[in-house]
Formats: C-alpha cells, structure tokens, sequence
C-alpha cells in the first residue's frame, strides 16, 4: 500500500513540474514579444525627436511584462499547492479518471492518519488508480491543451520582433539617438524644428579662379562653391544663447568636425572652409540645456573640372620628308584658367619624354589656343625612325594641385626610301607566293573536256583569284611608280605581268561563258582546255622570270646596306681620330657615346643585311656570313681597346673592320653579275638579234625620213619662191589683216549685253589671231595656216551668236547690238580674207615639183610601205619573246604599233603629195624605232651580263608622246622654223602664255616679249 501510494504521489509531481516549465517557456516567449514591440515603439518615438519618451516607454513596459510574468507563474503553478490539487489537475486532464485520483490521496492521508476504512480496500483502490494514471499520456495531453496558446504566441512573437527589426532599421536617426541616450546620460536634446535662421553666407573664392566674393541670404543654408572655398556663416537663434558649435559631419551622418561659434545675443557667427561633400547643423546652449537640431544643411564642393585639350592638326598620324614642318593647331580651355600648354614627344626607349612648352602660365585664360610650327630638327629624328606625341594642359588649381589632360596621340615618322623600298619589295614576295598559289590551283584542278558544273564552278573560283591578283597587281604598280628607287624595268616587268593576268582572266572569262551556254560542244570544252595549257605555261614563266627579278633587287638593296656600313665605319674611324689628337677628356665622354650609338647603328645595318639574305635564293644567302657574325665581335674588341686607351690598336682594329665589309661588298657584286647569267644567255643572244634588226629598220626608215625632209624643203622653197622678192610685203599685207580683224574684234568686246558664251568664242578667236600674227612675223606659214583657218572658224561662230540674240530680243537691245554685229561681219571678212592668202603659199605638190620629185615621192612611198611590213614581221617576233618571259608589255607594243602607224599615214601622205605632212609621219616614225631598238639592246645586256630586264620605256602611266584619248600630242613641226631655235614645245607652251589677253595698252609689248622669247 505504501508503495502504490508513493508512486502516485510521483507521478502527480511530476505533472506539476511538466506544468510549470510549460507555463515559463510560454510567459518567456510572451516577455520577450513585448519587449520588441517596446523596443520597436521606443526608437519610433526617438526619430520623431522624443528620444526620452521612447526610452521610458521600453522600460516601463518590460518592467510591467516582467510583473505579470511572475504573477501568472504564481498563479498557475502556486508553490505551495498539495497532492491532492495536482490530483484535481490530473483528473481536468484525464476526465475518464473520475475522482480517482483525489480518492486515492484522500484515502492515502487517511491511512497515515489510521483512518476509519480498510487497509485491504484502501490498497485495492491505490493499485487501480495507480494503474490508471501510468495509462494517461499526460505530456501528450498538457501540449494539446496549450497548443492553440503557444501557436499564438508563436505569431505574436514574429510579428513583434518583425516590428523591432524594421523600426531598427528604418529609423537611423531614432537609433541613434537612442543608443546616445542610453549611453550617454548627459547627450544633448534632440529639436525637430530648426534652432538658427536668416542665415547668411558670405563666400570667398580661391584666388587663382579670379571670381569676386558673393553674398546669398534668405536661403535654406545650402552651401554650393569650388573646393577650397571659404565661407562667412552667420544666423540668428530663437532664444538666447549661451554657447554655439557648427556640427560638420559627412554625408553618412559621421562626425567631420566641430566649428566654433561667436555668440552675440541671439546672432551666431563662424567660418569654414569647403572641400567636401558634407552636411552640418547647429548645437546650441539655451538655458543649461544642450540641444541639437534635427534637420542637418548640405555643403556642396563643386569639383576644379579637368581641363580639356584638342589637337586639331595633324588630324591624323604623319610621315614627312626631309626638312618639313609640322603645324600644330591647337586649342584648349577650362572652367577657370588653362595655366600651360605642351607639347610631349615620346621616343621608344626614351625614359623620360621631351617636353616643348607651347602655352605658359604669365597668362592664363579660360580658353586658350594657337599655331606651333614644329621643327624635325628640334628632335633630330632620323630617317625610318618615329616619335608619337600628344598635348597636355594643366589647370591653374592652386587648392588641389594643377589637373592634367591629354589629347589624342599621334605618331609622326620620317619618310625612309630604304625603308618603303623594302616594304615593296616585301609585297612584290605576297604577289609572287598569290602568282604560284594560283599556278598550284590550275595544275590540280585542270578543265575536263567533258565539263559538268564542278568543273565550271572551279574555272569560276579561279577566275576570282585572278580577279584579286590583277587588283593586287594595279596597286602595286601604282606604288612603284611612286618609288624613287624602283628601277623603270622593274615596273615594266609587273604591268608586263599584270597585262598577262588581265588578259588570261577575260580569255578564261570568256571561254566559260562558251562552256556553259545550254549548247555548248566539244569544241569549246576543248578550245578552254588549250587555252588553260597555253596560261599555265605562260604564268610558270612569268613566276620564274619575277623571282629572278625579285632576288636581284634584294641584291642592289644589300649593296645599299652595305654602303651604308662602311659609311657608319667611317663615322666611326673619324670619331677615334677625332679623339686621338684632342686627348680631352671632356669629349671623351661623348665620344663614348657617339660611338655606342654608331655601334648600334651598324649592328641594326647588319641585321638588315641579314633578314635580306635569307629572302635570296638559296645559292646566295651565304654571302660572307662568317664575316658577318666576326662583326660584332670586332665592335666588342674595338670597346675594350678604347676603354684601355689602346687608340693604336682601336685604329688598326677599325681598319679591319673597313676591309671586312669591302669584301662582303665584293660579294654582293659577284653575286649581282651572276644572277641569271647562265638561264637567261640563249635569250639574251635573241634579244640582241631582235635589236639588231630594229636597229637595220630604224636606220633605213631615217635615211627615208631625210631624203623626205630634204624634198619637202624643195617643196616648200618652191613655194615661197612664187612670192618672189614681195615676200615682205606679204607678210606685212597678211599681217595688216590680222590686226584689222583683231580691231574689229575689240570693238565687239566694247558692246553691251553680250552673252557669256559670245564672249568666250571672241576671247579664242582673238587668241588664234594673235598666234597667226606672231607665226607670220617668225615667217612660219604653214603653221600660220593653220591658226588662221582656227581664227575663221571662231569668227564665223561670234557672228553668227550675235545674229542670233538680235533676233531673240527687243529692239532696245537690237540697236545696242547693231554696232557690234557689224564689226563681227568685219572681223570675219578680214580673217577669211587672211586665210585665203596664206593657202595660196601652198599650192598641190603638182604645181610646183618636177617630174624627177613626183617619180621620186612614189619610190619614197613604195619603200615606206616596204619598211611597214618589216615592222610588222618584227612586232610578231615580238609577241613570240613576250611568251618567253615578261619583257615586252602594252607600252612598247604601242610603241611599235605607234611606229607602224606613222609609216603607214607617211606612205599615203607621200602618195597623196602631201609632202610637209608626209616628212612628219616618217620622222616620227624613225624616232618610236630608235626609242625602242635602244631599249631592246639594254634588255639584251641585263644588268651586268646577268638576267634580261624589261623594256622601261620610262616608267609613265601613258605610252610616251601620247595622251590619254590616244591621240598624238607631239609638237608638229613647222615650215621654216629655224632648227637652231628653241624646242616646238617649249615654242608652243610659250604661244600657250602669249594668248592670255594683255593689260590695255600693253598688247602690242607683251605680244613683242613673247615673239623674242620664240625667236
């Protein structure tokens, strides 16, 4: 019995602990609930500025959490509560236990106190009560009765403590505040409303930004100025004051600094200086209490701009040759004064750049610009060598430091020939690797006689390769004639190429459109498959031909090289001697210098010499190359020996260095003269044979020539001679008419409302007249002739313009025009009548030549006609050769044609008794010949017996003695004209200058000036 009432006294217990941790951990969660919102309340209260309120309100209400926390406790779990009040707690769990558990206490207290009922009973009834107790799940039952409690302080607390976390975090200020109170029993009040008003500030700029001091009142107390600004504050209090501080604090909100305040009454005063973004407010002393206004007034430090700085010219990267200038133009400004302005040069390996001061600060402005010319020689840069500069500008910020900008960067570079001559010869290489990548790509992939669309979409790749390969050839040419050291057969050798490429791309271009038309034969198939043959064997030459000629333009460039070694030797040897009989040993430091710039000097040369080398073909790239690498070791004898004072041995060792180099010069030119030598001699020997026979036609057709010139002498002496001894007075009557008709011609120009175009035939017709006056005086008829017939022409259309604006007008400008429609009737009369009287000076050959001249003009005309057809057997020769290698292009087949032509105009002239005109055709003829027989004897010669170069007719872009229409353009050769006067085209270009209309009244002088000048 005992035992059963012990262990329901247990589990009773144990049910009251259960019920009292439960009760804590619930009141705990409420405490803590409360104690966020208070906290959350508290700082709400400290941002609106009752920091105070809000302190008192969280302890009061923790305070009061805490007491009906304890109270509760008590309540619910008393300290003193008996077996029998756990019993009652049991059964409000467990209902199904009736009153079994407050019986069974009740009974046990009874059998201690040796009650009135059965131990037996009493027992029974403990065991079974015992029983049913161990049978409650009270845990399970005392969760379910708070469940819906703690489910709801669950949520008062998230949403409490959600509430402290966003007012923490929301309320800077009221945080804060709050923690200073808390930490800081005396902290000073916080006031909502603004302590201090009527501020008035008073700024005082910096002295370089050149502003005046400015006043602003009646503002908010904003303050906005340039860094370094200082600023008189001064403002008025609401009540008086005992003490003042300006509070100077960053834009977070942290302490800067504290300024001091004079305090006179209600009126404070202090100064500060602004240099940077920051806010303040004021702290006052009223009445013993401090107090700190809540709004705080920003300070704005605006910012020195950076100046800015423009380089307007050059616009854009240089090269310049020789001594030439640069213009600088440029330009800068900023928000308060450009203080300097310069120009920086930047060498590679310079450590520090040069600086040329173009703008200084004695004055500054806001914007500023100017013009430098820049000098090469203030730089001393060399040839093929570069500089990059650029401008910079400082401000004249005296607060923060001088501010630097820059312009944009650019390189000037100093026009090497060497070096671009080398840069062509490189692109010669690309063309010639594009020529053999091309030549691979015909060799594998041949035309099918059969066709089919692979095929002729293969011959359309090529033709696209051959398109980019004429493209890259015109371009290239281009630039060689622009090269001062590209020889004229060098440039004869790519057009001659490039002829060859354009040529094969139209042919191919051509055949693909026979072989893929719908009816395309066999025959066509076959027709491009010869042609693709002939092509091929055609551009196989043509590669090997400008490989040749590629390594022997690398040879004459390292010879050029190699020149320039021994010169940079010669630096070299003068600088030792120069040291030698000086002794100073002031110069020997700069002579020191000087010559490890000459040592680098040569090292950078026979590098150069080396990359060239390795682009020769095989058998040359081992030109003197063991001597090559003993140069550097030489150099580095020469610095020791010079280092050591042996100038003896420097010398000897200098000369050395000098035969060294003469040797591998040596080479160069033996490498020259056999390049070539042996693939190119059978060619060669053609050649000379082809220049021996253009030099058999050239000599006969001169011989004709001259017999002509000879016959048209007596023709034109003839002629005269028909004048007889009135020749003067012919000249003086035809020049009477000239100026009869120039007379009448100026009275024209003085007429009113003459259209523009009237005036511009007037203006040539007076130019024809003065030509055929000057001609007449020189007594060059036939020439004369000629401008006469011009002068006509213009005349006849001056007249008949005139007519024409009579008859569209009124009769106002009719009779305005009268006048000078008569004297354009007379003009045009004398003019006619002054050609009519120099045709009469050349009758039909008929009339004046013998028998013996006319049979003699026909066997003339015959052997031209024979010399024609010569010339034309040679132009085949010539074709054939061009098949051969590249030598002969479009210039000298023109050339040749050319000289056909004149033959064949000189025959019919001949034939038709035209003999003046017939001696000029033939001239002509002779001179194309000669022209080019001398060109075929270079190309035979080569160049030192070597490989034969191109016909360089000169390099032009035209054949020579031709414009670009095709047209001759070569000066005519007058009758009569003295042959020890000045050439015809210099006679010609000065007639050009003598049609310019003269000043008035100075005709007559100028036109005088200018016939002595032809004379």
């Amino acid at each position: 019995m005992v035992a059963n009432g012990q262990a329901i006294a247990n589990a009773l217990g144990w049910l009251r602990s259960a019920l009292w941790r439960m009760t804590f951990v619930n009141l705990t969660v409420a405490y803590v609930a409360v104690l966020g919102f208070a906290c959350g309340l508290g700082v709400l209260f400290a941002q609106w500025g009752y920091a105070s309120v809000g302190l008192g309100a969280i302890i009061t209400m923790a305070s009061a959490a805490a007491i009906a926390a304890i109270w509760l406790i008590r309540q619910r779990v008393p300290a003193d509560a008996g077996r029998l009040e756990q019993a009652r707690l049991a059964e409000s769990l467990a209902p199904e236990l009736g009153t079994a558990a407050t019986s069974a206490v009740t009974l046990s207290d009874d059998v201690v106190d040796g009650g009135r009922f059965s131990a037996d009973l009493i027992d029974l009834h403990l065991k079974q009560t015992r029983a049913a107790l161990d049978g409650v799940d009270f845990p399970g039952r005392l969760e379910h009765r708070h469940h819906r409690a703690r489910r709801n302080l669950r949520w008062l607390l998230a949403a409490c403590m959600t509430w402290a976390i966003a007012m923490l975090l929301i309320c800077d200020a009221g945080r804060a505040r709050l923690a200073a109170l808390v930490l800081d029993a005396g902290a000073a009040q916080t006031s909502d409303i603004p302590l201090a008003g009527d501020i008035r500030l008073t700024y005082r700029y910096p002295a370089y930004t050149q502003l005046p001091p400015r006043v602003v009142e009646g503002g908010d107390g904003s303050m906005t100025a340039v860094a370094g600004t200082e600023v008189l504050l001064t403002a008025t209090a609401d009540h008086k004051v005992e003490e003042a501080l300006l509070r100077v604090t960053d834009m977070s909100g942290e302490p800067m600094q504290s300024v001091p305040m004079t305090v006179d009454g209600q009126v404070l005063a202090t100064r500060l200086s602004i240099l940077r973004d920051s806010r303040y407010h004021f702290e006052l002393v009223q009445d013993g209490d401090r107090i700190v206004e809540k709004m705080s007034r920003p300070i704005r430090a605006a910012l020195d701009e950076h100046p800015e700085v423009h380089l307007d010219a050059p616009a854009s990267d240089l090269i310049l040759k020789d001594d030439q200038n640069v213009d600088i133009l440029w330009r800068a400004k900023d928000d308060f004064g450009v203080a300097e302005v310069n120009l920086v040069v930047e060498r590679l390996g310079q450590a520090n750049p040069q600086k040329i001061p173009l703008a200084t600060s004695e004055q500054t402005g806001q914007r500023r610009e100017d013009r430098y010319r820049w000098s090469l020689s203030d730089i001393n840069l060399a040839p093929g060598n570069d500089v990059r500069f650029f401008l910079e500008a400082f401000d004249n910020d005296t607060i923060s430091g001088p501010k630097r900008a820059v312009s944009a960067t650019r390189t000037l570079s100093v026009f090497s020939a060497s070096k671009h001559h080398l840069e062509l010869l490189e692109r010669q290489r690309q063309l010639l690797e594009r020529l053999v990548d091309w030549l691979a790509a015909e060799l594998v992939a041949p035309f099918s006689k059969t066709g089919g669309d692979q095929a002729i979409a293969t011959q359309r790749s090529l033709v696209a390769t051959m398109d980019q390969v004429a493209s890259d050839f015109a371009v290239l040419i281009i630039d060689l004639r622009e090269d001062k050291l590209t020889g004229d057969e060098i440039i004869a050798a790519f057009s001659n190429v490039g002829d060859h490429v354009d040529a094969t791309r139209n042919q191919r271009s051509r055949d693909l459109t026979g072989v893929s038309a719908p009816l395309a034969s066999s025959a066509d198939f076959n027709r491009m498959l010869a042609h693709q043959l002939e092509q091929i064997a055609l551009l196989e030459n043509d590669i090997i031909y400008l490989d040749d000629l590629l390594a022997l333009q690398r040879i004459d460039e390292l010879k050029r090289t190699a020149k320039e070694l021994l010169s940079a030797q010669r630096n070299l040897a003068e600088l030792l001697q120069q040291y030698k009989d000086t002794q100073d040993p002031a110069l020997r430091a700069a002579l020191d210098q000087q010559i490890r710039d000459l040592r680098s000097r040569m090292m950078e040369l026979l590098q150069k010499m080396a990359s060239i080398k390795q682009s020769l073909p095989g058998e040359y790239r081992n030109l003197e190359a063991a001597a090559m690498n003993e140069l550097g070791d030489q150099l580095d004898r020469l610095e020791d020996m010079l280092r050591e004072g042996n100038l003896e041995a420097a010398a000897a060792e200098l000369e050395q260095l000098a035969n060294m180099v003469e040797n591998m010069m040596n080479s160069i030119d033996r490498a020259q003269q056999e390049l070539g030598t042996e693939r190119y001699a059978e060619l060669r020997a053609e050649l000379a044979e082809f220049g021996k026979e253009f030099r058999e036609l050239e000599g006969q057709q001169k011989a004709l020539a001259d017999r002509a010139e000879k016959l048209a002498q007596e023709y034109r002496q003839a002629a005269v001679d028909r004048v007889g001894k009135n020749l003067d007075a012919f000249v003086s009557r035809a020049r009477k008419k000239a100026a009869r008709a120039l007379e009448a011609l100026d009275e024209v120009a003085n007429a009113p409302e003459i259209f523009p175009h009237t005036q511009e035939e007037m203006a040539h017709a007076r130019e024809r007249l003065l030509d055929t006056d000057a001609l007449l005086e020189n007594r060059d008829f036939a020439q004369a002739q000629s401008m006469a017939e011009q002068a006509q022409a213009r005349t006849e259309t001056v007249e008949s313009l005139i007519d024409r604006q009579m008859q569209y007008n009124s009769d106002n400008i009719r009779r305005n025009l009268s006048k000078a429609n008569r004297a354009s009737r007379e003009a045009k009369k004398h003019t006619r009548e002054l050609n009519d009287m120099l045709k009469k000076l050349f009758p039909p050959a008929n009339e004046v030549m013998s028998q013996n001249q006319r049979e003699q003009m026909q066997r003339m005309a015959k052997k031209q006609r024979s010399l024609e057809r010569q010339a034309e057997q040679l132009g085949k020769k010539m074709d054939g050769l061009s098949e051969q290698l590249p030598l002969f292009g479009g210039e000298p087949r023109a050339s040749l044609d050319s000289a056909q032509s004149e033959m064949g105009q000189g025959a019919n002239a001949m034939q038709a008794g035209e003999l003046p005109g017939a001696s000029q055709h033939k001239r002509r003829a002779a001179d194309e010949l000669g022209k080019l027989r001398e060109a075929l004897e270079k190309a035979s010669q080569g160049q030192q017996g070597g490989m034969p170069l191109p016909l360089g007719m000169g390099g032009g872009q035209g054949r020579p003695g031709r414009g670009n229409d095709g047209q001759h353009s070569e000066p005519v050769e007058i009758p009569q004209a003295d042959k020890n006067r000045a050439d015809p085209q210099f006679r010609k270009d000065l007639l050009e200058a003598a049609k310019q209309k003269a000043p008035d009244r100075y005709e007559g002088a100028v036109r005088k000036y200018y016939e002595e000048l032809i004379r």
